[in-house]
């Protein structure tokens, strides 16, 4: 199978309804006006051949405009490719109002009888409630390259390398949200009472970690209330847990309190001597342990001058599929907020009993999506199987493989400039955006050692791996 391009990847129809330099795109057709139901017509309705790639099917530009049809061709044999595991927009169960079988013209069997169908929805998007109002509206009806590049220079920005001054700002700020939202790590000995106002804290910050761990048991840990306070030893200043929720003082001299529940056979207590060592912004994190909102509104619009801090826009977006819940662009635990989309996407898939006979798949767009454009999460199977062939041929190198090491590889860069021959100097996003994902990289390497190790690399596995 020739190599895929990015271009082939986001909706890659040529301008001619047939191109004679690309032979998987020589049997694709372009039709109007075609007849869905009774009540359904396709304005445009583009054929696909077999294991075509699409993650973002075009739509219509009006809103309840016209639908636009793509009918995808799925491989035969026992591993069948359904070309809608790789869209970038998710797909659900309808609910029990839409899971009644339904019949439409395109999808017959050799007889010329439509076949049975069932059918799945667009869901929505996750965005993190600091995404703009005016970011968050984007309107597209499909992905161009020049508009994934903008998507993905924002995902960079969120992860760049940050400046010596961004890195303390950020530092104090993630110390801070640590204490805050993770509270004292010592197992709970001891009660502690709160106020109501405490409790509606409490309860709303235990909310989101509950969901980030998939439901799984979280142990009851300490919930002694925090402080900032100076040591009367050695005049500086230290955290530790103690008697109110938000507090600061200077007052000298102060003996040396720790969390409420500190007792001689307990020194496990969170306390934190490090902070005065020059790691952290000292103004800024006693103006957060004050809850004084003057000096913390000076700080972070000071830094937010200089393009960071919690008063910058965010940019991530994700699927509602997606398994995250916190949104990584920011220092809080913020959780992702799911938007509606107004665009309607409906997947007519035959039966599986009735592949055989009617082996495609037709997906109706209708109206543009209202949100912006969601990076592809997950590499396409037939991408996936060449980059997998790839690291088998490395051979002695792939068990000590790391992801930045794969990129510079000869090898890897070998196979991009045979895949991109039209780009001078080809990465790997060029390939495909969601190989800008180191753990997503990380993935496909420890899953080609096992493949190729199943003993594993050391010297059991050395001993019972058969020689290639």
């Amino acid at each position: 199978m020739a190599p895929l391009r990015l271009e082939q990847l986001l909706n890659p129809l040529p301008e001619s309804p047939f191109c004679r330099s690309e032979s998987s795109l020589a049997a694709t057709r372009i039709e109007h006006n075609i007849q869905l139901n009774g009540r359904t017509t396709l304005k445009t309705l583009y054929h696909y051949p077999v294991d075509k790639v699409i993650q973002y099917p075009e739509t219509s530009e009006e809103m309840g405009g016209g639908n636009i049809g793509h009918l995808f061709t799925m491989s035969s044999g026992k591993q069948v490719y359904n070309p809608l595991k790789d869209f970038a927009y998710s797909l659900g169960d309808p609910g029990s109002a839409g899971r009644k079988n339904v019949h439409i013209y395109l999808l017959q069997d050799d007889c010329g009888k439509p076949v049975p169908c069932q059918r799945v929805y667009r869901q929505g998007v996750k965005v993190c409630p600091y995404v703009p109002a005016d970011h968050r509206d984007r309107r597209h009806t499909g992905a161009s390259r020049h508009s994934l590049e903008l998507q993905l220079q924002e995902e960079r920005a969120l992860a760049a390398e940050p400046t010596p001054g961004q890195d303390l700002f950020q530092k104090t700020l993630a110390l801070w949200v640590a204490i805050r939202d993770g509270g004292c790590p010592h197992e709970r000995q001891e009660d502690t009472f709160y106020s109501d106002a405490e409790q509606a804290w409490n309860t709303r910050r235990d909310i989101t970690p509950t969901k980030a761990c998939r439901r799984q048991h979280i142990a009851k840990k300490c919930h002694g209330r925090i402080e900032m306070r100076w040591s009367s030893n050695l005049g500086k200043p230290y955290i530790a847990y103690k008697c109110l929720l938000i507090s600061f003082t200077y007052a000298l001299p102060f003996h040396l309190y720790r969390c409420q529940h500190y007792s001689i056979h307990s020194k496990k207590h969170y306390v934190n001597h490090a902070i005065s060592d020059g790691m952290y912004n000292l103004d800024y994190l006693a103006a957060l342990c004050q809850a004084d909102t003057a000096a913390i509104n000076f700080w972070e619009q000071k830094v937010q001058q200089e393009g960071f801090g919690p008063l910058v826009p965010c940019s991530h977006v994700r699927n509602h599929s997606s398994i995250k819940v916190n949104c990584h662009g920011t220092m809080f635990m913020t959780e992702m907020i799911n938007v509606l989309c107004d665009s309607k996407i409906t997947a007519y898939i035959p039966l599986p009993e009735y592949w055989e006979v009617c082996p495609k798949v037709l997906v109706v767009c209708c109206s543009p999506h209202t949100h912006p454009i969601p990076l592809p999460a997950t590499t396409p199977d037939p991408l996936k199987c060449q980059l997998t062939q790839m690291l088998q041929d490395m051979g002695p190198d792939l068990p000590d493989l790391t992801p930045r090491c794969l990129l510079r590889h000869p090898l890897f860069r070998s196979f991009l400039r045979k895949s991109l021959p039209d780009f001078p100097h080809p990465m790997a996003t060029d390939l495909h955006p969601s190989l800008a994902n180191l753990d997503h990289l990380a993935s496909l390497i420890n899953t080609s050692v096992k493949r190729q190790f199943p003993e594993g690399t050391g010297l059991q596995g050395k001993t019972l791996t058969p020689p290639s």
